[in-house]
């Protein structure tokens, strides 16, 4: 992967990590299904376009966000913040 698609998938998950801080911190006492069913998907999409399903991160992703609760939210933005981060990495080392 190249520097520019590196940078293009941090910002990516820059977005989707705020996207979910979002739907945390909007929720008064439920989360709205179809704000979390558009990021639960999106960031599935994410994953499998530039990691692959078979991928770590596509996979814990798909195990653990399942339901629409903040638990499962907030693990899905470490997911992500794992992710963005191991792009960093890559970005940094080439």
């Amino acid at each position: 992967m190249n520097k520019k698609d590196n940078t293009k998938l941090i910002n990516q998950c820059k977005e989707l990590i705020s996207f979910g801080h979002k739907l945390i911190n909007e929720a008064d006492s439920k989360i709205n299904l179809t704000d979390f069913y558009k990021w639960q998907t999106l960031c599935q999409n994410l994953f499998i376009s530039s990691v692959g399903a078979r991928s770590l991160f596509f996979l814990r992703f798909s195990q653990i966000v399942i339901f629409e609760n903040s638990n499962h939210i907030k693990s899905g933005i470490g997911i992500l913040e794992a992710f963005k981060r191991s792009l960093e990495i890559q970005e940094t080392n080439t």
